[in-house]
């Protein structure tokens, strides 16, 4: 049976006022979460990306919500890659005092801008994480007993492990020393013998071994120093 088209329009008009309220109410949790946890995600309350922010489910755990946003984020990077790949290709000779070229290359501009205020952010709320989980590790836990040590170089990094094996976004290095980051190769509780960017006949297993293209080398080890010509390590 057919439902009358009059009554459907009834019907929507008379919940229309509650699904907008609904929305402005999930909007205004996920503008809070943005300001107060997720400042990464910032760029996504522009005017533009508000069509976006309602495709959201609500009533989403705060662990969920940042799932969503980190997908939303993700679309808008990729929207701004094809944008500059577009401006890229256009031909030199018809940009040239072209209104819509240089209104294309302002829009990209200013979208540059935010991404980078948001990758900063989260570089920063990256690091912030990385260190409360280094303190509470580093904590008596309830049985009584510290974190294994394997626990606490997973937040650095892992043990028994190159540089060459784990991903540049896995190395928290900079807990250490910024400098960590500047290397040929690094190896965490390696025998010195073993590694491939030294020739050393030794057992020492060091922390962290970092080589270094340079002349003279020397390992920090918890055992001594080894030394080579071919890289520099500490």
């Amino acid at each position: 049976m057919a439902i009358n088209t009059e009554a459907v329009e009834a019907l929507r008009d008379v919940a229309e006022p509650h699904r907008a309220a609904n929305d402005l109410v999930r909007l205004d949790v996920i503008e809070t979460y943005i300001t107060q946890h997720a400042p990464q995600y910032r760029i996504q309350l522009r005017p533009q990306y508000r069509e976006r922010l309602a495709c959201i489910p609500a009533n989403l755990s705060k662990e969920q919500l940042d799932i969503e946003l980190f997908k939303v984020q993700k679309d808008i990077e990729l929207d701004h890659r094809q944008r500059a790949a577009s401006i890229r290709a256009m031909p030199l000779g018809s940009t040239s005092g072209c209104d819509e070229y240089a209104a294309l290359y302002r829009h990209y501009l200013d979208e540059e801008n935010e991404l980078g205020k948001a990758a900063l952010a989260r570089y920063v709320v990256h690091r912030r994480t990385i260190l409360e989980m280094l303190e509470n590790a580093l904590k008596v836990q309830d049985t009584g007993a510290y974190a294994r040590e394997d626990l606490i170089h997973s937040l650095i990094f892992p043990m028994r492990t190159t540089s060459d094996e784990v991903d540049f976004a896995r190395q928290n290095l900079w807990v250490v020393d910024e400098r960590l980051a500047y290397h040929t190769h690094l190896a965490s509780d390696l025998p010195m013998s073993r590694l491939t960017a030294i020739d050393v006949d030794s057992r020492d297993e060091p922390d962290l071994a970092r080589f270094r293209s340079t002349p003279t080398s020397c390992a920090v080890s918890r055992r001594g120093c080894a030394r080579s010509p071919r890289t520099t390590t500490s």
